[in-house]
């Protein structure tokens, strides 16, 4: 069992009363404000009054703004209900919280969720108790799952250390308190606060570690609840071990020698309330009872105004020189380190001006480590991004975050650029930046890769997508189209065979079969010349060829259907044009479908005109309309296979969708090439097929 050293060791000396003073006037709500929640619970009795004194007394330590949070908990709280809490908790900086047992649910104030990263993300917060249990560290989780359930299912205080990930994936220590109270209206809550005690931690562990490499002690004080931290060293320095004495603010000052306390009295009373530090040669009576001399440097951490926390060393003088001789081994292992690094160290002026940087940077940049002292940051930045990372740099700089990385191109001696990753934090004494820089070239242009072969895939797959719904289309297309010409064909023909017609109806009937098995003809002989094209078995009998004889046969293959819109058919030739070499019949077809498409899209009254002009070693050929136009959209995919303006099964006009297709390949295969032009809807199509004149020809 441990004993209080102060009982045996030093008794009451005059003088000493102004310790107690001193842990008396120390921040902190008056204990005639505290309730003790824990308390009521555990009775069985309900807590008289208002929720919020249960909570003042559950919390203790707070935050500095609540009234907004526990108006949304309490509806009807007033702001005259926090005024105290707001004046007890301002400048602290733990997250409330609040839980309902029975669902398990968190509520909390916001700055539980910034704490736990989620600030610019607060709907992905967890907020229930399992979920929660999820971001505890390992080793923590059972021992802090254990504590939360005892204190659940007891009402014994909730008083815990554990690590906790937050979102960005890091483990911060947090201590975390609670007890279980119950309201006015008899509702069972679990209310209590997290601290982020991450820094705390660190400096325990570097002042432990310090304690082992350098043989010095070290101390911190919490100014509100009045906790007394000793290193291992210190208990070392006071021969005296945990086992033996739990340190406390009164009995640890009763270790120096009777001319030294008034002196040490007055320095914590001054760290206390100015959060003023100090440097003192002191002389200390150990456990003992052997005088040493010792330096004992302190320092004061503050928030909101006033003195949290105060912390110190403890060193033996007789040690300083195997001390320093630690210090000069650590230096030389820290600069071994640096030269041989793979990433290179540097040191600036928050203003961003290098002051130091490591031997492995001129690996880096090939400059060497003296080319960057004096010189500023963006000195090696691309101008760009110098201006896109200056936003996180400077938020460092003014301490609103501890540490940033940044992604630059950074300017190599020999020419060129390369991408470095840099992370920089402030120093501990807040005048300058310190950080790391490293070459990560290689994964930048493997993300990039990555990035264009994703791309790539998903063009194909849309592209492949795009190719089976039109194939479905045209499937669906092909069927009515085929369809359509069976349904007359096969009505005249039963009528033919149950003889019920006259003469002249007989006529009528042969003339629709006739009529409409062309059709049909049209559209299987569109199918096999695609097959053709796609297998590469169409085959032409070039000569050469007589172009007026073959327009003016297209033309009149398509003037019945002309004049039955009432659509004006004319032809124009601007100059002589010289004979081509092709196949005439091919030729025709790449003349007809396109009549027959101005045709079809030209309402009744229009125009159609064939101009032909020559073009240097080329013959253009023009098929204007005044008809519907082409839409922007669909211009670019009017040659295509089984792209139409309108592809559903329930379009104003048939077709396959297949002839203008049919004739791009037929104008390629001639050596030629075609082109659609149109001002829009209703704006008249203009198609322009160019071909190459005979070897030799000449115009006729």
């Amino acid at each position: 069992m441990r004993k209080q050293f102060s009982s045996r060791v030093h008794p009451p000396a005059e003088g000493r009363r102004t310790v107690s003073e001193l842990t008396t006037r120390a921040p902190g709500p008056p204990p005639a404000q505290r309730v003790d929640g824990n308390a009521a619970c555990s009775s069985g009795r309900r807590m008289e009054g208002d929720p919020l004194d249960g909570l003042r007394a559950a919390l203790g330590l707070a935050t500095n703004t609540v009234f907004g949070w526990l108006s949304s908990l309490w509806p009807g709280t007033s702001s005259a209900d926090t005024q105290g809490l707001e004046l007890a908790v301002r400048g602290a900086n733990d997250a409330l919280f609040v839980m309902d047992p029975a669902t398990r649910i968190i509520d909390c104030w916001p700055r539980y969720i910034d704490i736990l990263g989620y600030a610019d993300h607060p709907e992905e917060c967890p907020r229930a108790l399992d979920a929660q249990a999820q971001l505890l560290h390992p080793e923590d989780a059972a021992r802090a799952i254990a504590a939360v359930e005892h204190a659940l299912a007891t009402g014994v205080p909730f008083d815990a250390e554990y690590r906790v990930r937050r979102r960005d994936g890091v483990y911060r220590w947090f201590h975390g308190r609670g007890r279980r109270l119950v309201d006015a209206t008899g509702r069972v809550l679990f209310a209590g606060c997290l601290t982020d005690i991450s820094e705390h931690k660190r400096q325990a562990r570097l002042m432990e570690q310090s304690s082992a490499a350098a043989r010095i002690g070290g101390w911190e004080l919490d100014c509100v609840t009045r906790a007394l931290y000793w290193t291992p060293e210190t208990y070392r320095i006071h021969e005296t071990s945990p086992d033996e004495y739990v340190p406390t603010l009164e009995s640890a000052i009763a270790f120096y020698a009777p001319e030294s306390i008034p002196v040490i009295t007055e320095l914590v009373r001054r760290g206390m309330e100015d959060g003023a530090g100090w440097d003192a040669a002191l002389a200390l009576i150990t456990a003992r009872g052997r005088r040493i001399g010792v330096g004992a440097p302190a320092g004061a951490a503050r928030a909101a105004g006033r003195t949290a926390r105060l912390y110190g060393a403890f060193q033996d003088v007789t040690l300083q020189k195997r001390a320093a001789e630690a210090l000069r081994q650590s230096e030389e292992k820290l600069r071994a380190i640096l030269e041989h690094a793979s990433v290179a160290v540097f040191a600036g002026t928050v203003d961003g001006v290098f002051t130091y940087m490591s031997p492995p940077v001129q690996q880096l940049t090939g400059f060497t480590p003296d080319e960057y002292l004096g010189r500023r940051y963006t000195d090696f930045m691309d101008p760009e991004d110098a201006v896109r990372g200056r936003a996180a740099v400077e938020r460092v700089a003014r301490g609103e975050q501890t540490q940033a990385t940044v992604e630059y191109r950074s300017r190599h001696k020999t020419g060129g650029w390369r991408w470095h990753s840099a992370t920089l934090s402030r120093t501990g004494d807040g005048r300058g930046l310190i950080g790391v820089t490293k070459d990560v070239t290689a994964q930048r242009e493997a993300e990039a890769e990555r990035l264009r072969l994703l791309a790539r895939e998903q063009a194909a797959r849309a592209e492949a997508e795009q190719a089976n719904r039109l194939k479905d289309e045209f499937l669906a297309t092909v069927s009515h189209e085929l369809r359509t010409p069976l349904g007359p064909i096969i009505a005249w023909a039963d009528l033919l065979g149950e003889d019920a017609l006259g003469p002249d109806e007989v006529q009528e009937a042969l003339a629709a079969i006739r009529r409409n098995a062309r059709i049909q003809l049209r559209l299987i002989e569109d199918l096999l010349d695609v097959s053709r094209i796609t297998s590469g078995n169409l085959r032409m009998q070039v000569a050469t060829i007589d172009l007026p004889a073959v327009i003016d046969a297209a033309l009149e293959s398509v003037r019945l259907a002309a004049e039955a819109k009432s659509i004006r058919l004319t032809t124009r030739y601007d100059g002589a044009t010289a004979p081509i070499s092709g196949d005439a019949t091919r030729l025709q077809q790449i003349l007809w479908n396109l009549l027959s498409n101005a045709i079809k899209f030209t309402p009744p009254g229009g125009a159609v005109e064939v101009a032909v002009r020559p073009a240097g070693a080329r013959v253009v050929i023009e098929v204007q309309d005044t008809g519907e136009g082409i839409d922007a959209e669909f211009l670019p995919y009017v040659f295509e296979r089984f792209r139409q303006g309108d592809g559903s099964a329930t379009r104003a006009r048939g077709g396959l969708g297949l002839g203008l297709s049919i004739v791009r390949h037929l104008v390629e295969l001639h050596g030629g090439r075609v082109r659609a032009e149109s001002a829009g809807p209703a704006q008249g199509s203009t198609f322009a097929v160019e071909l190459p004149v005979a070897s030799g020809g000449r115009p006729s």
